[in-house]
């Protein structure tokens, strides 16, 4: 076994490049313990042992990257666009290399593209989401119309 890596899951995330999905996602609070990976003494990679599991996963170096934290960009009335998906998102993570972890939800999505706009569409989501609740007092799960909640 390598070198235990060690980090401060509050000011660096480690993500790994998922290839049937071809996006980096954020798997920090899922890792219980990384260790550096050498094969011959030549660094390879990071084995990977998540939570509530005994067994290693080893990742070549070129899919994960373990990246420190950089600054917290607050959005304040405007709407953030990735893939042309407008996202409702009140800060964005920016970290090492040219990466960002935008956050919404309960969900995040990691990135190094986003495009900020003027806002337009913030009271928009803001309207469908109070309409999606309303919907769902007013209605059973058995009527049409719950479907929308």
């Amino acid at each position: 076994m390598g070198e235990r890596v060690v980090i401060d899951k509050d000011k660096t995330i480690i993500i790994i490049f998922n290839k049937e999905k071809s996006i980096w996602e954020d798997k920090t609070s899922s890792i219980n313990a990384l260790y550096k990976a050498y094969y011959y003494n030549n660094f390879t990679g990071y084995d990977v042992y998540y939570k509530n599991s005994d067994k290693k996963l080893f990742y070549p170096f070129e899919r994960i990257q373990i990246l420190n934290h950089i600054e917290k960009i607050y959005i304040n009335n405007q709407d953030v666009v990735i893939n042309e998906h407008i996202y409702d998102v009140k800060y964005i993570d920016k970290y090492e290399k040219g990466f960002f972890k935008i956050n919404y939800g309960e969900t995040n999505v990691i990135t190094k593209h986003y495009t900020l706009s003027k806002g337009k569409y913030r009271n928009v989501l803001s309207y469908y989401k109070e309409l999606a609740n309303y919907a769902g007092e007013i209605t059973t799960d058995s009527e049409p119309l719950y479907f929308f909640s």
